[in-house]
């Protein structure tokens, strides 16, 4: 388990080198844009990136586990399941016809709220570990709980937006244009948010790596 751990912290770092290249992919178009050839680099890509992501969150049930953080560990399981469930939606438009049957497109938004919720319930039990990782671990746990809260704002389907802007009398069309405008035309503020989050669990993980007996 010892070696699992750092096992993770590498797996977060080709986590972020394949999310940028995922990224800049997606800032051009997405898939549906690349040839055949480069759609099975793509799909190599993007699997690699599930493999890494099933390792990088199974260091985190472990330090959970050992510093008896049992929310941590419970959205662990939580983020390597919908990790493979997000990797399968995002290929969906690749091969329509096979996902149609599996994936309703109306539970699109149903998905994102789970996997936010889940990222935010992540980030509070990295906050839990600020007594054995210090700032780093709050800061890592504030950047979480602030991206998923983003991403679940931008993606509210048109009907809710409609009704929380009439409960918050107008205040709220406002904010969703302006947060929608930053994440359409700048995807690199979302994007760095996240990825500024990775690096600092990957240090979590170092450090958990050093400091606990495993």
């Amino acid at each position: 388990m010892h070696k699992t751990i750092r096992y993770a912290a590498i797996a977060g770092i080709q986590l972020i080198i394949l999310g940028l290249f995922l990224t800049i992919i997606n800032m051009q178009g997405g898939p549906k844009t690349l040839n055949d050839f480069q759609i099975l680099i793509y799909v190599i890509v993007f699997s690699f990136s599930l493999v890494f992501s099933i390792i990088f969150f199974w260091g985190f049930n472990i330090i959970g586990d050992k510093v008896h953080n049992n929310l941590l560990q419970v959205i662990s399981h939580l983020f390597i399941f919908s990790s493979l469930i997000f990797h399968i939606v995002i290929l969906m438009p690749l091969k329509p016809l096979i996902f149609s049957i599996i994936f309703n497109p109306d539970l699109t938004y149903p998905m994102f709220l789970f996997i936010g919720s889940i990222g935010i319930l992540f980030g509070i039990g990295l906050i839990k570990l600020k007594k054995y990782f210090g700032m780093v671990a709050m800061s890592a746990g504030i950047l979480e709980i602030i991206a998923n809260i983003g991403y679940l704002i931008i993606n509210l389907p048109k009907e809710v937006i409609g009704s929380l802007d009439y409960l918050m009398m107008g205040f709220t069309l406002p904010f969703i244009s302006i947060s929608g405008y930053l994440t359409v035309n700048l995807p690199i503020i979302p994007t760095l948010i996240i990825m500024s989050a990775y690096i600092l669990q990957i240090i979590i993980l170092f450090k958990a790596y050093k400091i606990i007996n495993v």
